[in-house]
Formats: C-alpha cells, sequence, structure tokens
C-alpha cells in the first residue's frame, strides 16, 4: 500500500513540476539544504535534458550575484555568451522585481535546455509549490527570456551547474549528464 501511495504521489509530481515527457533524475539545494535558496534539478526529457535552477527566496540579488561570480570565474570576460547570459539573467531579475516590489520570497527558473534541435536558456517567473519529497515546482510559469547560445557554451555550462551544485568532478559532471540525455 505503501509503495503503491508513493507511486501515485511521484507520478503527481512528475505531472505538476515538469512536463508529461520529463523526469527529474537528481536534485540538490541551492546552496545547501541549511540554507536552502533554491534547487538545482537534472530533468531528462523526451528529446534531451535540462538542467532547471528554480530559485525561490527573500534574497534573490544576492542568489543572482553569486550565479554571476561564478559565471565570471568560468568564463573569459570577452567570452559573447557568458556576457549574453549574465545580461540575461539580470533582465529576468529586473522583471521579477518589477513584479514584486523586491519585497518577499521571489521565484526566478533558469533552464539550460538541451534539446539537439532546440538548445536554449530560458527565464521564467511563477508560484513555486513544494513536495513532501521536496522537490520544487513552478507548474504555472510564465516565460520572461529566451536566449540560444552556442551548443559548446550550453553544454559546458550545464555540466559546470552540476558540477558545483552536486559537488563532482568535471568527468563525472559529464557522465552523469549523458546518463540523463535520452
Amino acid at each position: 500500500m505503501r509503495n503503491h501511495l508513493w507511486g501515485m504521489m511521484l507520478g503527481w509530481l512528475l505531472l505538476s513540476a515538469v512536463p508529461s515527457d520529463a523526469e527529474v533524475v537528481r536534485a540538490g539545494w541551492v546552496p545547501n539544504r541549511l540554507m536552502p535558496q533554491g534547487q538545482v534539478q537534472l530533468v531528462r526529457q523526451t528529446n534531451g535534458a535540462a538542467i532547471v535552477v528554480l530559485l525561490d527566496t527573500r534574497f534573490l540579488d544576492r542568489v543572482v550575484h553569486a550565479i554571476i561570480e561564478k559565471e565570471q570565474r568560468n568564463w573569459p570576460a570577452d567570452h559573447p555568451d557568458a556576457r549574453a547570459y549574465i545580461a540575461g539573467l539580470l533582465d529576468a531579475r529586473d522583471a521579477v522585481r518589477r513584479e514584486t516590489g523586491g519585497r518577499g520570497r521571489e521565484s526566478l527558473m533558469i533552464a539550460f535546455v538541451l534539446d539537439p534541435a532546440d538548445g536554449r536558456v530560458e527565464w521564467s517567473t511563477g508560484p513555486v509549490e513544494r513536495d513532501d519529497r521536496h522537490l520544487l515546482a513552478m507548474p504555472e510559469r510564465r516565460q520572461l527570456l529566451v536566449q540560444r547560445p552556442s551548443r559548446t557554451y550550453l553544454d559546458r555550462n550545464a555540466a559546470l551547474i552540476l558540477a558545483d551544485s552536486f559537488g563532482l568532478a568535471d568527468d563525472a559532471a559529464d557522465a552523469l549528464l549523458g546518463e540523463a540525455m535520452p
């Protein structure tokens, strides 16, 4: 009975949290479970995978600045995709601030979609839900921005996020990402 209930709850979660053709393979808290400001999820999809960074915090400015610092450490200052990503992140942050006035909890989803035919970065906002398995979801998201960086940048950034979020070496992050691909 317990396993049946667990299976039903997992099914409901997958229907509400990610597209119906997707499954959360691994999730971890940002920056950690003691001070959760959001969650990183590796999602397997029919046409590829996605790294979803779902932020739900009263400190969105601090979290965004921490992401920018990591981006600047990982990429040369003149890298066009990294510059565009930072600009997109700041634009998405500004859009969320306009909606909330910068008060209370704010939510921002950053999705690195690794679809072979249409790789992209998407920024969205909307209400965040938490389930009893501690997975975050944004079922009613509103898309703010979309960018289509080079595939090299997209794949490398996805692996860097996994390595940082799950404490993995680069080769282990690459392997985990490869396992999530169909």
